[in-house]
């Protein structure tokens, strides 16, 4: 069965790199999930997913399936030509795009709107660390926080959170007493930028939002499994969640579960 030509949705994809953040990157730092140097430099070289891989972006770009004639065909096509092929090639019908990772080194979405329909992903983790430092106190942040949400804004299909990186996704069920106290305990040892870990803070805004979604019916994305390296594997297993699936509060909450085992070359694009 050919299934070739049936338009698809990328209902989880980050930002493309500016251009100058990108080539900072080696090529071979798309094929594997290590920051170590001798993995990136010596060891994904040797992997069945880099060759492979090769061998098909080769054929895709019309070149010879090296890493070196690959690297200098994409420089003679530039990246909005590159990004075009590439879009077209997947036969993409839409992106959907999470662009709170490295906020800071990513193209807009109005620059991929240029080549394809796009919607936004918003990640609660960023905006409660965009939020934090403006608050003078829980009760102004919090408000904030739901306002950001309730509604959610234009051009947003889902919201996500990466609680499975930063606390495991036992999420427990916390008062906004509780949180409150995380809250100030946060605003007087924080330093920036910030970096939101503290597990009653995040499993009491992800449950917010959870009520947000249920009453939207708006998609909560999730991470659970194999990701990048701070990710702690045995606090991932979806099984904590089931507390959430089964609350009544959250039964109309649609919860997609991400099981990330091996992603995609994530800098292929971007690496120019």
């Amino acid at each position: 069965m050919d299934l070739a030509t049936i338009p698809l949705i990328d209902q989880h994809a980050h930002n493309i790199l500016q251009p100058e953040v990108a080539a900072q990157y080696p090529y071979a730092a798309a094929f594997t999930e290590s920051y170590y140097p001798e993995i990136i430099h010596h060891h994904a070289h040797h992997t069945l997913f880099y060759r492979r891989s090769l061998r098909d972006i080769a054929a895709l770009l019309n070149c010879e399936a090296e890493e070196t004639a690959i690297l200098a065909r994409r420089e003679s096509l530039g990246l909005e030509a590159l990004t075009q092929i590439y879009f077209q090639a997947a036969n993409l019908e839409a992106i959907y795009l999470d662009d709170g990772l490295q906020p800071e080194t990513i193209l807009p979405l109005s620059w991929h709107e240029r080549f394809i329909s796009v919607r936004r992903i918003l990640r609660l983790e960023q905006l409660a660390e965009q939020l934090i430092p403006q608050s003078p106190d829980f009760a102004t942040f919090l408000d904030r926080f739901n306002s950001e949400i309730d509604p959610p804004p234009s051009g947003v299909v889902a919201f996500k959170s990466i609680a499975c990186y930063r606390s495991g996704l036992h999420i427990q069920p916390m008062t906004p007493e509780v949180a409150a106290t995380h809250f100030e305990q946060l605003k007087q040892l924080s330093t920036q930028p910030l970096r939101l870990t503290d597990k009653p803070l995040i499993d009491f805004l992800l449950q917010q939002a959870l009520l947000v979604a249920a009453k939207y019916r708006l998609p909560v994305q999730l991470h659970t499994g194999y990701g990048d390296p701070d990710l702690d594997l045995r606090l991932a297993n979806p099984l904590y969640l089931r507390h959430l699936l089964e609350s009544p509060q959250y039964r109309h909450a649609p919860i997609v579960l991400r099981v990330v085992m091996r992603k995609a070359p994530k800098y292929e694009v971007q690496n120019q």
